[in-house]
């Protein structure tokens, strides 16, 4: 149920990341923000750019009222329009691995199209440890907050290591999933519960122990990705985006449609 949970405020948070993109395209094309995942019933979210003037802010409007229509090993399947430009399917066992899918729908008598995949769930995902033992100090002095006289020791990082024989792309994300956790560093303000790392090809990665800003138990996911979605991924995060091609993967329209997959393991950071 937990793992369920952070895998959905993932998919959220990818949401976030490609509508504040979408915002400066500048194109009255249809911008479609669609993400499948085994666990979860498909959802697309489908928007066009709003009429605006010369010194009017660029928005977009949801759309309604299409049909939208995903395909996939022969069979149709036409999403309802729930609310808020949002289409989706209340199945969460169409979304398979090694599957391909097709989305499609009209917009102004033109067809709009894209298709992706899911991947395997990641393969032989471990970790060198399952806890880790970190002091209690205060990053400001570099000091412990007692005063005492050694400098804190930290625990080596911890390696995570998968398959990837095929060089494709993973992004590895760790929450803290305790419901009111204590921090690590006493002399900070609540930092985010979450971190994640870029996508990468390689097979391993580690974490250092600064990385964690909370003691208790972390969710650490292992999302494997196909390269639509890490193109999306370097190019919002590169200041010097070229706003006149966007990445996208949809034919006469704009945005992404992309799937993934993931493992979960868990990790224990407890005090000195």
């Amino acid at each position: 149920m937990i793992k369920n949970k952070i895998i959905y405020i993932f998919i959220i948070s990818l949401w976030a990341c490609s509508q504040s993109d979408d915002a400066t395209l500048n194109t009255q094309k249809p911008v479609v923000e669609a993400y499948l995942h085994p666990k979860y019933a498909p959802m697309v979210k489908i928007k066009i750019e709003s009429a605006f003037g010369e010194n009017s802010a660029e928005t977009f409007n949801d759309l309604n009222g299409l049909t939208v229509n995903i395909n996939y090993n022969g069979t149709t399947i036409t999403l309802s329009n729930t609310s808020n430009g949002t289409y989706t399917v209340y199945d969460n066992t169409i979304i398979m691995p090694n599957t391909t899918y097709t989305l499609s729908f009209k917009y102004n008598e033109t067809l709009v199209s894209t298709y992706t995949s899911v991947p395997e769930k990641p393969k032989n995902f471990a970790q060198s440890v399952t806890e880790i033992s970190m002091p209690t100090i205060n990053f400001g002095s570099g000091t412990p907050p007692s005063g005492g006289g050694s400098l804190p020791t930290f625990p080596e990082p911890v390696k995570l290591t998968w398959n990837n024989s095929e060089g494709k792309y993973y992004l590895v994300v760790v929450q803290n999933i305790e419901s009111n956790p204590s921090k690590i560093n006493e002399n900070t303000d609540r930092p985010s519960p979450t971190f994640r790392n870029e996508p990468t090809t390689l097979s391993q990665h580690q974490i250092n122990a600064q990385t964690f800003s909370y003691y208790g138990k972390h969710i650490i996911i292992l999302f494997v990705l196909n390269p639509e979605y890490a193109a999306l991924y370097q190019s919002s995060s590169n200041s010097s985006l070229n706003l006149n091609n966007p990445q996208t993967n949809i034919e006469n329209g704009l945005g992404i449609f992309t799937g993934f997959n993931s493992d979960t393991l868990m990790l224990n950071v407890t005090k000195q």
